[in-house]
């Protein structure tokens, strides 16, 4: 009997020590990727405060709108353009049926929903809670994609966090956007579905469809790697599968509200054509692109010489959604094929609307591109270094071009 009770005793040592090391040993894993994102965010931080400083203070004004408010000293010129928007959804939805007035039942209502929670915890303006929430979310999404890469890549692949923070469009986390916490979101859910943590995963993926437009279309990685887990298991579809359909439930809630609010399940999509989104193949759209940057001088590219919606916002577009088809194609054997299935959506989705504008921002929530193109940089230094430099000086200048009132996003 005594001697059972010492076994029972050694075995439970053994496992309280176990998981006291495992414990240690993700908290090791955890500390290094803080540090690693704390670096990156910061690098991104420098960089776009000084193209902002530059784009309001050195580049000549357009005088088009803006919704800055007079409050934030040198970071007011963060918050414009669709930053208002999403302050107006936190003040309540709007919708009268006309397409062709811009209402703000487009944008989808997990952001606000944070940003209220926020100033209901802290003592801040909604203005100055939209800034923070999208860079605090920015910072937990270089968390995760450091995590992951490590995963994929490596215990030592710090650079897709870098080439993610540093991206020309990760002006667009420091600004009153919904882009931080979708990058955050979307990366957990490829995390948890990594990990076989799918109830973890269709959280973040109904979330993630609350958030933005785009989000319900997780639902093809989801089901991609359903299956190879069902595949892998050889076992039967169980409770799991509703992570799959957690993105479609997560548009059927916010489509649900509009219709007890205003009668039309589908009012967000419509209120999109306002936005002039029309269907079009998306190599009709590319090719209409290109075409027309082809006939445009190559002076134009100076800001000084444009006003809004200049030919540089449609070479920057264009930039991006090439970089972003050169890194998944770079490094196609780095990442699962549910990241490149995920990547594309980012970049296809959008061009199917017959116009690019916003890819800038879309590409820069890709960040298996960045996945992909760091484990091809890990045994080439020195192009992640060119690469790097080259990011920087475009972040800079994607950045002033923003903040100085010409759209780009």
């Amino acid at each position: 009997m005594r001697k059972q009770e010492r076994t029972r005793t050694q075995h439970q040592k053994a496992s309280s020590k176990q998981a006291r090391d495992q414990l240690l040993t993700a908290w090791n894993s955890l500390k290094g990727s803080l540090g690693v994102a704390f670096a990156a965010w910061l690098a991104a931080r420098v960089v776009t405060i000084i193209g902002g400083w530059y784009g309001v203070a050195v580049i000549p004004q357009p005088g088009t709108q803006t919704t800055q408010p007079e409050s934030f000293g040198i970071f007011n010129s963060f918050y414009c353009w669709d930053s208002g928007w999403y302050k107006s959804v936190i003040e309540g939805y709007s919708w009268n049926g006309d397409t062709s007035v811009q209402q703000n039942v487009a944008f989808f209502p997990f952001y606000p929903i944070v940003v209220k929670l926020f100033t209901m915890i802290f003592p801040v303006n909604v203005e100055l809670a939209q800034l923070l929430v999208s860079q605090i979310s920015f910072y937990f999404a270089l968390v995760v994609i450091h995590l992951i890469s490590k995963r994929l890549i490596g215990p030592e692949a710090i650079y897709p966090v870098f080439f993610c923070a540093l991206y020309p469009g990760a002006e667009f986390y420091f600004m009153g956007y919904s882009e931080g916490l979708f990058l955050l979101l979307t990366a957990l859910t490829f995390y948890w579905v990594y990990n076989e943590r799918w109830t973890s995963a269709g959280i973040s993926a109904y979330l993630s469809a609350l958030t933005r437009s785009l989000g319900f279309l997780l639902v093809v990685p989801l089901a991609y790697e359903y299956w190879l887990y069902i595949r892998r298991r050889r076992q039967r579809i169980g409770l799991e599968s509703l992570a799959v359909i957690a993105p479609l439930l997560g548009l059927a809630t916010y489509g649900f509200f509009l219709y007890v609010r205003f009668g039309d399940f589908l009012a967000w999509s419509k209120a999109q054509l306002a936005w002039r989104h029309h269907p079009t193949f998306f190599v009709f759209t590319i090719a209409r692109e290109l075409q027309y940057a082809m006939h445009q001088p190559y002076w134009k590219l100076l800001p000084i010489f444009e006003s809004n919606y200049s030919p540089t916002t449609l070479y920057f577009d264009l930039l991006c959604f090439f970089l972003i088809s050169l890194f998944v194609g770079m490094g196609h054997k780095k990442i699962p094929l549910s990241m490149i299935l995920w990547t594309c959506i980012l970049l296809i989705v959008p061009l199917q609307t017959g116009q690019s504008w916003n890819m800038v921002r879309f590409s820069a929530v890709a960040f298996p591109a960045f996945i992909a193109l760091g484990g091809w940089c890990q045994e080439r230094k020195a192009a992640a270094a060119t690469w790097i430099a080259t990011s920087t000086a475009l972040l800079f200048a994607a950045t002033a071009y923003t903040l100085s009132n010409r759209y780009i996003c």
